[in-house]
């Protein structure tokens, strides 16, 4: 018995700390196969500054990514940034397909009307079968008094280590409670 007080009172602590913490991010994800380490990947998004941080994070993984100006021109709005809203899966397939790519991942984020929620959908297709073979999708929620404009991509690419992190099972989907993994810098894995 004194055991199992014990566990709820270590199990109701954390709960406290996590829900006072200035930072939550919470992730869901699922995935049916993962690209092979070598695999040809191209990365698509409706943020330019998440694009290199998405290729970086897909490359420490040992995987080829292919850089999206092969791609990009597919798929851009007039003089915008690559899927300015969100990606047309069918358009982003293709072009990869065209260019010899053999995944792509389409990633779409979203800066709520409040200032204090970022959330991200990412969703990774397998260009031949032109089959979806994982997402995974993010949200933080920052208090008020915890919002620092120092550095506006800081959290989006937070929130995106995180969702990448969760598919490759660096991390348990739910929310992060583990400050001190920096899920964007994941030591690369040797073959």
């Amino acid at each position: 018995m004194p055991l199992i007080r014990s566990v709820s009172l270590l199990s109701m602590c954390l709960i406290v700390s996590a829900c006072g913490a200035g930072r939550q991010i919470y992730i869901s994800s699922s995935y049916h196969t993962l690209p092979s380490p070598g695999a040809r990947v191209s990365v698509l998004g409706n943020d330019i500054s998440l694009l290199s941080s998405a290729e970086s994070w897909l490359r420490d993984r040992n995987l080829y990514v292919i850089a999206l100006g092969s791609v990009q021109s597919h798929t851009t709005a007039e003089g915008g940034v690559p899927c300015p809203e969100q990606c047309d899966t069918t358009a982003a397939v293709e072009a990869a397909k065209a260019a010899g790519v053999e995944y792509v991942v389409l990633f779409h984020l979203s800066v709520e009307h409040a200032p204090e929620r970022s959330s991200i959908v990412i969703n990774g297709f397998d260009v031949k079968s032109g089959k979806e073979i994982f997402t995974a999708g993010g949200t933080e929620l920052l208090k008020p008094e915890n919002l620092d404009d120092k550095d506006p991509h800081a959290r989006p690419t937070t929130i995106l280590c995180h969702a990448l992190a969760t598919v490759w099972q660096y991390r348990p989907a739910g929310y992060s409670v583990d400050t001190s993994t920096d899920y964007c810098h994941i030591p690369r894995p040797y073959a």
